[in-house]
């Protein structure tokens, strides 16, 4: 049994790794909620009252939201919100303190493992290694790539999970070691509570089992063999609680939608971007610059695209298996990280095809065997100082990259503006610019100049000119919007996002053109049945498909084929229905001038949502029902008396009602 000698305590790491954090998230702790921070925590009605635990504990909004699945995430921002609403700070705190205990689980473990694997075998801790992994501790604490998980304040389920998976890990080698019946229950409960918060924390058993194997003969595990197979059969049960507390909330509460699953991705396809993924996750964790938020859905479809990180990774396989086979208490890091990044990166994900968040806790693996490896190396050298001075410049520099990095996150414009620049390649990236441009005031101006910048990156070309037709079209310039459109259509044949939008608004724009027979060539174009197999997400493909419906509608409307018109309209209402894009095809009716349905798209969108029935009150006046007009506009000022635009509408709505009244 190892035995810790005197050296840093705990408590003096906690408050040490506290001070750095408290100096690298001062300047992000009011920063923006961004991307998935709105589903999960703005808009997440299940975390409004805590007092309804059932509903707290069961989140499922059948869209793959990061909350979908995860009771003790949710029940986490449930406290939070109970405590102080959506006040931004107090959801940083939140995750600093997560992460903070992580940080002390950290240092538990490196000085444990790094006793263990000491060449002599001995069975105590000199201070040294103590400060060993109270350096690595506080390394990992400040890394900037913690950002995704702690500024970014949705990811709180990977500190979650994190916390979970070293707490079991922690209590895991503390039961091999000693021998302790109710530390492998502690490494139970963690487990239990990890399949409660991320599907990640399924690396708990495998972790144990990797770590067992490379120090078995350094482990205790209660002395008299018997002992040791019960503890061991008591331990593996209780940490395969953590697989099946996985399993049963997938039954009860559900899987996690379109976002993530199995075969929700092309494995060939899924493995190779893998393979490009590791080498960035590896060159993130050694040097964090550029930091990436979002990498985008694309796959890497051809392996001649990425055959050197292909032929890399296989070499690297070969050699983790091999080393860890022959010398496994050398390569217990390497595994564990690959361990770790295992469930994130085995499962083919459909929107999140790499991650730079998913490394947080494979990240601590690789800082602690540099860090270990380095003080080790210096030490025999007689140069403790020297390592000393090296670990107080890193931890300055990771500070100091970490605030920069916070920056970015000012505003959510500033952080997908960020994104556009080092991620080209990415195009959801430019399409969260816009939207916030144009949501936030409607910029069109800056809409246009981001896209017209975009324009010069090939890798956004093709996105940039079908963005350009659509604010073109918005903005009512339709014979500039008409050529932004036929640039694209007219230009490579490839079947793509940006070339199925260009199809749709090439064809709405033709109709309000007063050209419906040209507009049909467009349209079907845009509805044939080939772009089923054109990989794009989902929400996408189902607004552009009602969209193209609704001006499918109109063409056969203008040209005089009212029956065709009707069973489009049919068709886009069934498709806003069934894929939830009402919205979306409401207003595109709106803009054709299909004004009845857009009536019947915004009458259940606005009893959810009380703020469109403006949206209702409008369409409805222009499909000629003004006395249902009225009541949605006399509902809207009930709902909203001291908002002088509802009001402004229900003057205008009753003026012209009189004026179009005859005279008595």
């Amino acid at each position: 049994m190892m035995k810790i000698a005197c050296g840093p305590r705990a408590w003096l790491v906690a408050v040490g790794c506290a001070v750095v954090l408290g100096f690298a998230y001062a300047n992000a702790l009011d920063a923006a909620f961004v991307f998935d921070d709105e589903p999960a925590i703005v808009n997440n009605v299940s975390i409004r009252r805590i007092g309804d635990l059932w509903t707290v504990l069961t989140p499922n909004t059948g869209m793959g939201s990061t909350q979908d699945g995860r009771p003790l995430y949710n029940l986490s921002l449930a406290l939070n919100y109970a405590v102080h609403g959506l006040w931004r700070p107090g959801y940083r705190i939140g995750n600093l303190l997560i992460h903070l205990v992580s940080c002390c689980l950290l240092f538990d473990i490196v000085r444990r493992i790094v006793v263990l694997a000491r060449p002599d075998g001995g069975d105590a801790s000199p201070p040294a290694i103590s400060w060993l992994a109270a350096a690595a501790a506080m390394i990992w604490a400040v890394h900037p790539l913690h950002t995704h998980v702690i500024t970014y304040a949705a990811q709180r389920a990977e500190a979650l999970a994190g916390v979970f998976i070293l707490g079991a890990f922690d209590a895991a080698i503390l039961a091999l070691d000693r021998g302790s019946f109710p530390a492998a229950a502690l490494a139970a409960a963690c487990g239990i509570a990890g399949g409660l918060s991320k599907e990640t924390t399924a690396a708990i058993l495998p972790l144990v089992a990797a770590f067992d194997w490379a120090f078995r003969d350094r482990l205790a595990a209660g002395g008299a063999a018997d002992r040791g197979r019960r503890l061991r059969i008591a331990l593996y049960a209780g940490l395969a609680l953590n697989l099946a507390t996985l399993v049963a909330v997938r039954l009860v509460i559900g899987g996690r939608g379109d976002t993530a699953g199995f075969a929700t991705a092309p494995l060939d396809a899924h493995l190779l971007t893998q393979a490009r993924g590791l080498w960035i996750y590896l060159e993130k964790i050694l040097w964090p610059h550029p930091l990436v938020l979002d990498h985008g859905y694309g796959l890497v479809t051809r392996a001649a695209d990425v055959w050197p990180q292909v032929v890399a990774t296989v070499v690297a396989a070969a050699v983790l298996v091999v080393g860890f086979v022959l010398r496994p208490r050398a390569f217990f890091p390497l595994v564990a990280a690959a361990i770790l990044l295992a469930p994130s990166s085995a499962v083919p994900v459909a929107m999140q095809t790499i991650s730079e968040h998913r490394v947080y806790l494979a990240s601590a693996a690789i800082v602690a065997l540099v860090v270990a490896g380095l003080g080790a190396w210096l030490a025999a050298r007689g140069a403790a100082n020297l390592f000393a001075a090296v670990c107080i410049c890193v931890v300055i520099a990771c500070v100091s990259r970490t605030i920069v990095r916070n920056r970015d996150f000012a505003t959510a414009t500033s952080l997908w503006a960020q994104n556009v620049r080092d991620c080209p390649e990415n195009p959801r990236g430019l399409k969260n610019l816009v939207g916030l441009l144009i949501r936030d005031g409607e910029r069109y101006d800056l809409a246009e100049a981001a896209y017209r910048e975009a324009l010069a990156q090939p890798l956004l070309a093709e996105q940039a000119a079908a963005g350009l037709g659509d604010v073109y079209r918005q903005t009512g310039r339709l014979a500039e919007s008409q050529r932004a459109y036929s640039a694209v259509v007219g230009g490579s044949p490839r079947l793509s996002l940006p070339r199925l939008t260009a199809l749709v608004g090439l064809g709405t724009t033709l109709v309000r053109m007063q050209s419906p027979r040209e507009a049909l060539d467009p349209l079907a174009a845009a509805l044939d049945p080939r772009w089923d197999q054109v990989r794009m997400p989902p929400d996408d493909r189902w607004k552009l498909v009602g969209r193209g419906r609704a001006a499918w509608a109109a063409a056969c409307r203008a040209v005089g084929d009212d029956a065709a018109a009707t069973e489009s309209l049919s068709a886009a209402e069934a498709v806003a229905a069934e894929h939830g894009v009402a919205e979306a095809v409401a207003r595109a009716c709106d803009e054709l001038g299909e004004f009845a349905a857009a009536a019947r798209l915004w009458e259940p969108l606005a009893a959810s949502d009380p703020a469109l029935l403006a949206n209702l009150g409008v369409s409805r006046m222009q499909a000629g029902q003004p006395d249902a007009a009225l009541a949605a506009f006399e509902e809207a000022v009930r709902r909203f008396p001291d908002d002088p635009g509802m009001r402004a509408n229900l003057h205008r709505a009753r003026q012209l009602i009189r004026s179009s009244s005859p005279s008595p």
